[in-house]
């Protein structure tokens, strides 16, 4: 699918590190690294992408911390302070691992959808039609669920003596009086 406008990644992780330049870089150098492997192509995919890239650049950061606490924990294992320290930067080295793998789903899901889109609209160039696709619009999600009825719908349509049967029958149950109301159940 063709863009109108390139995308363009926030920096605000990266302004967030202005005053550790060493970590900046590292932020910079993960997150050209995951760029070429994700190849996020619209401005959403890019924004998902980001918050991928710092969750997991800051999961990363925090295991790091982690091990840091458990060997001043490991020297000193009477230090209440020392144990509640590495157990806090062990759940928010977590709570980042789960950011990162959320945001990871969201982006395949996303690219996952933009490749249905560019199959639904070769489809229905092939048709000489066009329509307008929003990114935000789950298609392999509605294209799986409804397979099996879209599939019914195209064989009945190429089956004229069944289209024939179903609008007799439909006839027939327009041409019937109602059924009677069914008596209330006693309780």
């Amino acid at each position: 699918m063709a863009h109108a406008q390139p995308i363009t990644l926030p920096d605000v992780p990266a302004q967030l590190l202005d005053e550790q330049p060493h970590e900046r870089t590292q932020f910079l150098a993960l997150r050209q690294r995951l760029f070429a492997e994700c190849l996020p192509g619209t401005q959403i995919e890019a924004e998902t992408f980001e918050r991928y890239a710092w969750a997991l650049f800051m999961s990363q950061r925090f295991r790091l911390f982690e091990v840091d606490s458990q060997s001043q924990w490991a020297e000193n294992p009477l230090d209440p302070a020392a144990f509640r320290l590495m157990e806090r930067l062990s759940l928010i080295a977590a709570q980042h691992e789960r950011r990162a793998d959320r945001a990871l789903n969201e982006l395949r899901k996303l690219q996952r959808d933009r490749s249905v889109a560019a199959e639904v609209q070769n489809e229905m160039f092939t048709m000489d039609e066009q329509c307008a696709i929003p990114v935000s619009l789950p298609l392999h999600e509605m294209r799986r669920t409804h397979s099996r009825f879209l599939l019914a719908v195209q064989w009945l349509s190429a089956q004229p003596d069944i289209q024939l049967q179903f609008a007799e029958l439909r006839d027939r149950c327009a041409q019937r009086p109602p059924c009677p109301p069914r008596p209330a159940a006693a309780n």
